[in-house]
């Protein structure tokens, strides 16, 4: 399975279509590692179940908003899962889940 977007960050015009729906997802946990910030980039990959079809999926980026993390919204990340897309949850470092911890 390929995603519908490039290794080098770029977007590519590959034609895409949704995976049959099922119940399973894969998850991927990662993190980037931003060079010019000297920092890691936390993201959650949600991938369709394994399938018998080659070629990429959707992909949806997805951005957890403030507060959140990799981890939040993951009904979201397994629903769009099970109907055949792939996601992409990002973390945003310092203004993550950590905003809410007391100091």
């Amino acid at each position: 399975m390929a995603l519908a977007a490039g290794a080098e960050g770029g977007l590519t015009s590959l034609p895409a279509e949704a995976l049959t729906a099922s119940a399973e997802a894969r998850l991927i946990d990662f993190e980037w590692v931003d060079p010019s910030r000297n920092r890691a980039v936390p993201a959650r990959l949600y991938c369709p179940a394994a399938s018998d079809r080659q070629g990429p999926v959707p992909l949806i980026v997805f951005s957890h908003g403030l507060g959140g993390w990799r981890k939040s919204y993951s009904d979201l990340g397994e629903g769009w899962s099970a109907r055949g897309t792939a996601s992409l949850h990002i973390q945003h470092v310092g203004s993550d889940q950590t905003l809410w911890e007391v100091i």
